[in-house]
């Protein structure tokens, strides 16, 4: 049983595995499958090409979560900037140990295959095209003489 049955029934249950599945289920039924996926994807290539860029797993977990709910426009809200006299779009946050609960569901789905297709990217190209990359810089510099 998922934690928002246990929670439906009246019976014990998680408030953090709870509010992971809620948001798991609205993105579900708002986003399709694949801007989600894209985004994920993308996020585990350029954590992998970039390392750099995320202090460690849990902060690249954070990210991947935020940026696959902000997809959802129930993930954003609108708030009044009295100096502006404007709207202004602001991201609902999820408590920290939902985002963790989150991140391990998207990470169990996206995670492996974003590091193959990160692998796949830097593989090596024919051989063909090094020898036909190589005789047209050879070419090249013939003419530059």
């Amino acid at each position: 049983m998922t934690p928002s049955t246990h929670r439906d029934r009246g019976g014990a249950y998680v408030r953090h595995e709870a509010r992971a599945a809620d948001a798991l289920l609205a993105l579900d039924s708002n986003v399709g499958f694949q801007p989600v996926a894209s985004t994920a994807l993308a996020l585990y290539v350029y954590a992998a090409d970039r390392p750099q860029r995320f202090h460690d797993d849990q902060a690249l977990s954070f990210q991947v979560v935020r940026k696959v709910r902000s997809l959802d426009e129930l993930a954003v809200g609108l708030s009044w900037n009295h100096k502006t006299k404007a709207m202004h779009r602001t991201y609902r946050d999820v408590p920290p140990r939902a985002v963790r609960v989150l991140a391990g569901y998207l990470q169990a789905v996206f995670a492996e295959a974003g590091l193959l297709l990160r692998d796949r990217v830097k593989a090596k190209p024919a051989p063909r095209l090094e020898v036909a990359e190589s005789k047209l810089m050879a070419e090249s510099v013939k003419a530059l003489r």
